[in-house]
């Protein structure tokens, strides 16, 4: 074997160790960060959401699953239309519980416009409020 191909040899695989070393950096830097989530004494889970077909019609979601020593859960989801001075409350759904699931699961007609839906969710005396992604119709 002559020199020239020993360092031909050398000068790849250093490439290759330069790659495969900085590739999973690279990939981390890319990535979205995980989320911290907080610690929930009552609430296992919670969401609301937001859809609006081509026709016009909101479907309004949100729900909260309790943990299983909470006593009372409870739903408030407004549709909110957006306007020159900001959100105008649209429509508002209410719905409470006895622990486990609590929901609400409603659609609503829509004219034109920007829309979102603002949800207050309890389980016991531990509350989160959530605001959906903005939806235009």
């Amino acid at each position: 074997m002559t020199v020239k191909k020993i360092r031909k040899g050398i000068s790849l695989a250093c490439c290759l160790c330069i790659v495969a070393v900085q590739a999973p950096a690279a990939e981390v830097q890319a990535g979205v960060p995980e989320q911290v989530q907080p610690f929930m004494e009552s609430i296992a889970s919670y969401s609301a959401d937001l859809a609006i077909s081509d026709s016009g019609s909101a479907s309004v979601t949100a729900y909260v699953i309790a943990k299983g020593n909470a006593a009372s859960t409870y739903v408030k989801a407004t549709l909110q239309k957006k306007s020159e001075n900001g959100w105008v409350d649209v429509k508002s759904w209410k719905k409470t519980g006895n622990g486990g699931y609590t929901g609400v699961i409603e659609t609503y007609p829509v004219s034109r416009g920007k829309y979102r839906v603002k949800a207050a969710i309890q389980a016991d005396s531990e509350t989160r409020n959530v605001i959906t992604v903005t939806r235009t119709y």
